[in-house]
């Protein structure tokens, strides 16, 4: 059945033959993921749909479509917790102290090392360069310490931190792509920086996808190059998915233009505490956004799916003011 496939694949599922009730229990897990992503600011908390799929534990046609979506190669749900991943409570993967010119200022190079024939030479380089600058320049987080990156090309691959390269089915590493229009819709995947070297760090594409830089095109069997390289940088710094739909760590892709992309806290928060390290105001929007999803306008979802709800602006702000005073006192140790 491709849809256990698919829960297998990402995380879902711990074993190829799972019992009816892990594979209602994983079926569940994947459409609570497409039903709601948790936005959290320090003002506001409410839950924003994504792909209207309620958490049923029941193979629908929705959810057998939310399958064939174009997303990332890396998996939604940490095999042995079998729980979301997020960038606090998985295990870390960042680059070396080599790497480093300063405490927190990071110098990583790249190169681009095939290319694709589907976009002139000249656009993949600038959207590249303009990908890395996106991450550069927006990794600031108000009155917190910060990691500075900077990004340079390097003059060859064997000089480069991140190669960058598009590549058709077996291409020298284990991760065989998968080819145009096929079940599991991968169009890329990268290799975090603790993988073993020479990999680490690396962003391959599916080169027998049909690759465009024009966020006009109205072509879906396109893929929007720039979107797709920016989500693969974020792995390339080590962060893993969000479940955060407007997070660039979205495992979704989305045709949006590198111009019209701002990271998310949720983005900004998982560098940060990655090479930085822990913040009590990251820990405070994770918790907020993993123990108190409210959807501002809409019903408690699922009993099964242990979303919790509350009815009232009042009990909004009495949550945050414990999280205040309880949760994060607890964590000033990492602060």
């Amino acid at each position: 059945m491709q849809i256990k496939i698919h829960l297998r694949k990402y995380g879902y599922l711990r074993t190829d033959q799972p019992s009816l009730h892990e594979f209602r229990e994983a079926l569940i897990a994947f459409q609570v993921r497409l039903h709601s992503a948790f936005t959290c600011s320090f003002n506001v908390l409410n839950v924003q749909e994504v792909a209207g799929i309620e958490p049923t534990g029941e193979v629908d046609a929705q959810t057998v479509e939310a399958t064939k979506r174009s997303r990332c190669a890396q998996e939604d749900v940490n095999r042995r917790s079998n729980r979301a991943k997020r960038f606090s409570l998985s295990s870390q993967s960042k680059w070396d102290r080599k790497h480093f010119t300063g405490e927190h200022e990071l110098l990583l190079k790249w190169y681009i090392s095939n290319y694709t024939n589907d976009i002139k030479r000249s656009a993949v380089r600038s959207t590249v360069q303009k990908a890395f600058q996106l991450w550069s320049s927006q990794l600031n987080i108000k009155m917190l310490p910060h990691v500075s990156i900077k990004f340079e090309e390097a003059n060859s691959q064997a000089e480069a931190d991140i190669n960058i390269m598009w590549a058709a089915g077996e291409h020298g590493d284990q991760y065989k792509f998968d080819g145009a229009n096929a079940k599991e819709n991968v169009l890329a995947h990268t290799f975090f920086p603790s993988y073993t070297f020479p990999l680490n760090g690396d962003i391959h594409f599916d080169d027998e996808e049909w690759w465009d830089i024009d966020e006009t095109a109205t072509d879906h069997g396109k893929r929007f190059f720039p979107y797709v390289l920016a989500h693969e940088i974020g792995h390339a710094l080590g962060l893993q998915h969000s479940r955060k739909s407007d997070a660039l760590m979205s495992p979704y892709y989305k045709r949006v233009p590198l111009d019209r992309i701002s990271l998310d806290i949720d983005d900004r928060c998982g560098i940060n505490w990655n090479y930085v390290g822990p913040s009590n105001f990251c820990l405070f929007v994770w918790l907020m956004s993993e123990i108190v999803p409210i959807h501002n306008k809409s019903e408690m979802m699922s009993d099964s799916a242990h979303v919790m709800r509350s009815t009232s602006s009042r009990n909004i702000h009495t949550t945050k003011r414990l999280l205040k005073s309880e949760s994060i006192e607890a964590f000033n140790s990492n602060g």
